[in-house]
């Protein structure tokens, strides 16, 4: 996992996998990512995302056999710069 003032950036390699053979869910904090086809079979994997993870906001693109996932940081909880008076 990468993480940037914004978001968060997930990579998964999954070689021989087609998008149709994807499933990406979030549920209360987890992230579950599933891939299954003939010839590779299935994986599974579950991420807990940081609390300041905004779950609504998952976006997952597959090139090249890896599948990238970005999800952005709640608004709130970014960084405030506080002025000294």
């Amino acid at each position: 996992m990468e993480e940037s003032d914004d978001k968060y950036e997930f990579n998964c390699d999954l070689p021989g996998y087609e998008k149709s053979d994807i499933s990406i869910r979030s549920k209360q904090g987890i992230l579950a990512i599933g891939a299954s086809n003939e010839p590779r079979g299935k994986r599974l994997k579950k991420v807990t995302l940081p609390k300041d993870a905004d779950e609504s906001s998952v976006v997952a693109k597959l090139k090249n056999g890896v599948l990238k996932i970005q999800v952005q940081k709640k608004k709130e909880s970014k960084a405030k710069e506080i002025k000294v008076e």
